[in-house]
């Protein structure tokens, strides 16, 4: 909505009638002023969220039940490449919020997307004690003037999907929380990886 906002203020500034171009600048400030007030309560209320209770998680477990709940609807395949017996320190419930945003942007990434290929990977690997999960898709990647606000509130890589633009930022939240991180590690033609690092258990 904040969005369309801004583009209608673009196209008044545009417009030959000086009473409708006096009108953008008024507009404008009305914008960032909800952006703000959105914002502050997005804050808030992550302020309510309950902190988390870091237990050891099976990533492979984890993984699957995030990808079976997050796939439905969606005419994709899951695959796993997971270290056996990688585990990490993480709020089960977090980890499957995050973990179930990031398949489902994965399956939206692809869904009209023109490649044969339909499916989701989550691969798993222990680095300098630290479990990284990637989320990898196969769509058309994440718009490059997108990446560096992408963890912002109301920032939405496929605002066709009808979001609000809030999934990812309350992802990053989530594993901040757990004494993790969440990133974009690559996107291009080829798709996009998001990768989720958290302590090992």
């Amino acid at each position: 909505m904040l969005a369309t906002a801004q583009l209608v203020a673009d196209r008044l500034k545009q417009s030959e009638d000086p009473a409708v171009r006096q009108l953008a600048p008024r507009l404008e400030r009305t914008i960032d002023r909800a952006a703000g007030l959105a914002a502050s309560t997005l804050k808030y209320g992550r302020a309510d969220e309950a902190p988390p209770r870091l237990q050891r998680v099976i990533v492979a477990e984890a993984a699957e039940e995030a990808a079976a709940e997050a796939l439905v609807g969606f005419a994709m395949d899951y695959r796993a490449d997971i270290e056996t017996g990688l585990a990490c320190m993480a709020d089960p419930d977090h980890l499957h919020r995050v973990l179930s945003n990031l398949v489902r942007n994965a399956a939206q990434a692809m869904k009209d997307h023109a490649r044969a290929e339909k499916a989701v990977t989550v691969r798993g690997i222990l680095v300098d004690g630290r479990c990284e999960i990637d989320v990898i898709d196969h769509g058309p990647g994440v718009p490059e003037k997108l990446r560096a606000r992408l963890f912002e509130p109301f920032v939405s890589a496929a605002p066709e999907a009808g979001g609000a633009g809030l999934g990812l930022a309350i992802a990053r939240e989530l594993t901040l929380a757990m004494g993790g991180n969440l990133e974009l590690a690559r996107s291009g033609a080829e798709g996009a990886t998001f990768r989720v690092t958290l302590p090992a258990a």
